[in-house]
């Protein structure tokens, strides 16, 4: 009989390393994705282009958040020494939940702003291609390579710039969560 009991005291402590876990997570991942969908709002509602360059913005904050995330965990986990693995699940926990509310908070603002928004980011891009042309052609590696970014930008959607944000924040907040987690481990 002892010995269940042991076993029990033993899965507690488990989840509540977890749970310990979960809320620097939402506390951090969610809190940095509404800051960063409240970003866009803001600049929709000051009449700046939200799907523009000053959405970069974002890319920025969440490696802060991720940091922060595995700094506050050190510092709530029982003993202060949350380990390698665990450190570097919550960088990598924290910058999926921002990831993907950034992703949500782009695409809402795509259905609530509308296609006129959508084809105001779509002609700056453009405008901004053209005067770069010379630029482009050499990035792109040929006049056809620019002939099919521009395609490509003329038909962007609102998705389309949620993956891509997606995806750099996702890549972002994992190359931070590397060195934090090894810093915070102990």
């Amino acid at each position: 009989m002892p010995q269940k009991d042991t076993l029990q005291s033993k899965d507690l402590a488990l989840p509540s390393r977890f749970r310990v876990m979960l809320q620097q997570a939402i506390r951090y991942g969610v809190g940095i994705g509404i800051l960063c969908a409240l970003w866009l709002v803001g600049l929709h509602l000051t009449d700046n282009n939200a799907f523009g360059p000053k959405r970069v913005l974002l890319y920025f904050a969440v490696p802060v958040a991720v940091v922060l995330s595995q700094w506050s965990l050190r510092r709530a986990m029982p003993g202060g020494k949350p380990g390698l693995l665990r450190a570097l699940g919550m960088g990598a926990l924290t910058t999926v939940m921002a990831a993907t509310l950034v992703a949500l908070g782009v695409i809402a603002l795509g259905k609530i702003a509308g296609e006129p928004a959508l084809e105001r980011n779509r002609r700056e891009m453009m405008y901004l291609a053209r005067a770069d042309r010379k630029a482009m052609v050499k990035q792109a590696g040929s006049e056809e390579g620019y002939n099919r970014q521009m395609a490509y930008w003329a038909q962007l959607s609102a998705q389309d710039i949620a993956q891509n944000d997606f995806s750099k924040i996702l890549l972002l907040g994992l190359i931070f969560a590397v060195p934090g987690g090894i810093f915070f481990r102990e």
